[in-house]
């Protein structure tokens, strides 16, 4: 439920803040920010009884499907970096970027302690036992996922990449010489959290430089608690 909650808010163009007369209004001040990071494109109003002007929330205009997918904060900070407009509420983002792959059971063990002040979290990893597969990590409060959505560039021939010239320019631009495409980019959005420990914590996570002389094929045989993908 927490997870479809957050995907509702970072897809929306309107928020609706109701009963906002029974929170005190530093209350009201803080959520409104944690909404403005999760959903920066998102109108916010604050109501009292539901009562709402109609044409605030009736044929706006506002809705854009192909904005509407790309609205969501942790989007909008792999592409524009980190916000800092609400520090003043201890809200802030950061991207957590590696080209070394995680260790899937090292993973697996941090996501199962706690993240203090981690609202949100989404991004794609890789797994050294998984190299073909994108990972996508989604954390929303306590819940997260981790999935295949497709497979890296880097198991597929060039010529079986995309034609336009962009796209294949922007691959180029972001290949590593050992690893490709492949990559770690996470987002994290969150209340008063540390953020040098979730690095740190994060880090714990990739291969030390002793594992990876080891190699893919001794990768493949590490420890993965996750379910199989296909």
């Amino acid at each position: 439920i927490t997870d479809l909650l957050i995907d509702q808010v970072e897809f929306a163009n309107v928020l609706v803040l109701n009963k906002i007369d029974v929170i005190e209004p530093g209350e009201l001040q803080t959520l409104t920010a944690i909404l403005a990071t999760l959903n920066p494109d998102a109108a916010i109003l604050p109501a009292r009884y539901g009562q709402v002007p109609l044409t605030e929330i009736l044929n706006t205009g506002r809705f854009e499907f192909a904005r509407a997918s790309q609205a969501a904060g942790w989007m909008k900070a792999l592409r524009e970096g980190a916000r800092s407009e609400f520090q003043e509420y201890g809200i802030g983002s950061f991207v957590y970027r590696s080209r070394r792959p995680f260790h899937a059971q090292r993973l697996a063990d941090q996501l199962r302690r706690p993240w203090p002040g981690v609202l949100r979290a989404k991004g794609l990893v890789y797994l050294a036992s998984r190299l073909e597969f994108i990972g996508l990590f989604s954390l929303a409060g306590t819940v997260w996922q981790l999935g295949p959505m497709g497979w890296w560039r880097a198991m597929i021939p060039e010529e079986r990449w995309p034609d336009s010239p962009e796209v294949k320019a922007q691959i180029k631009a972001m290949w590593h010489p050992n690893f490709g495409d492949r990559r770690q980019q996470v987002v994290i959005i969150g209340q008063r959290m540390d953020e040098a420990a979730i690095r740190a914590g994060l880090d714990e996570c990739l291969l030390t430089d002793a594992e990876l002389v080891e190699g893919k094929a001794a990768w493949r045989k590490y420890q993965d608690p996750f379910p199989r993908w296909s």
